[in-house]
């Protein structure tokens, strides 16, 4: 109520790799415990709070150890607000020898803290999904780099006769070259009509000489190549199974967005409704430039802001 100065018992946690650090804030003061992490250890931590009868309170969200925490609390009744680490630093008043969780306790028992967006379970999952997926790419590129780097030194410029050197044709291709078979057989019996029409300038293409260790890099490069497109394929597969079809549906019309990045669009948005408009969106993804005014008057817009969201910024410049 107005006027009534009695804060209700809040609890701040600073959430560490294999520590807490739990700051309760009651009428008699404040009280401060540290405990480990384990299943053991967080039921301990959670008949204290209830000892303590705290039953809400905030922790920061550093990197991916807030969520096991914030998981056994939610499910045990807490109501918990994740805090954003960058708001909660901006917050004036700070002194240096107080602790972190009594700093939350403080913020949050003064309405300071801002609540961060939770994402329901399912699209917590595609998002991880989708992150995966990124990640297995980026994996990809690289031994695939490391293939036209070794045809390259080698004299070997098959890349630049073929559309995709590790397409059906290009695959064909290396096989032989690898395993020391007929080029002319392999383009006969097995190559594309398109391979088979540019026959002697792809010959030309493979004149060069590999040693032992060519060979035996480009067979490890080509097999970490493949077992990752099955990879990627399962991933695919998978993702498409959470998503909302007719979502992805509506937002792969916008140009540039096919159905596996509309479904990383919806994983890393979450509830669209939480964006006021579309310039909030731009902000969160980090895309919107940066201005400066003078007198009322923008005088200068620079770079991207880049503070946001890089999994959604990647998605959408990959896109473009």
């Amino acid at each position: 109520k107005r006027g009534d100065k009695r804060l209700d018992n809040v609890f701040g946690i600073d959430v560490h790799r294999d520590l807490l650090v739990t700051t309760v804030k009651t009428e008699e003061g404040e009280e401060t415990r540290r405990t480990g992490v384990s299943i053991e250890e967080l039921k301990k931590l959670m008949d204290w709070l209830k000892e303590k009868k705290c039953h809400k309170g905030v922790m920061e969200s550093s990197g991916v150890y807030w969520v096991p925490i914030y998981t056994a609390l939610t499910d045990h009744g807490f109501q918990v607000t994740l805090a954003n680490t960058h708001q909660v630093k901006a917050i004036p008043g700070r002194k240096t020898d107080v602790l972190d969780s009594q700093w939350l306790a403080r913020i949050f028992s003064a309405g300071l803290i801002k609540p961060s967006y939770i994402p329901e379970r399912k699209l917590l999952e595609l998002r991880t999904l989708t992150r995966l997926r990124v990640t297995l790419l980026q994996t990809q590129t690289s031994f695939k780099n490391r293939v036209h780097k070794i045809l390259h030194i080698c004299n070997m410029r098959l890349a630049s006769r073929l559309s995709s050197l590790f397409g059906r044709d290009g695959q064909l291709l290396l096989d032989a070259v690898i395993n020391g078979k007929s080029v002319d057989e392999v383009i006969d019996k097995y190559g594309s009509k398109k391979l088979k029409a540019k026959k002697e300038d792809v010959k030309a293409s493979i004149m060069g000489v590999l040693n032992q260790t060519d060979i035996f890099e480009l067979k490890i490069c080509l097999e970490n190549v493949n077992r990752l497109e099955e990879q990627i394929r399962r991933i695919n597969t998978r993702i498409a199974s959470l998503v909302d079809k007719k979502e992805v549906k509506r937002i792969s019309k916008v140009p540039g967005l096919g159905e596996i990045s509309a479904s990383a669009v919806i994983a890393e948005i979450g509830d669209p409704k939480r964006f006021q408009n579309d310039k909030q969106l731009a902000s969160y993804a980090g895309l919107s430039s940066s201005t400066y005014q003078t007198a009322g008057k923008t005088a200068k817009t620079g770079h991207i802001t880049k503070q946001g969201s890089k999994w959604l910024r990647r998605i959408l410049a990959q896109c473009a």
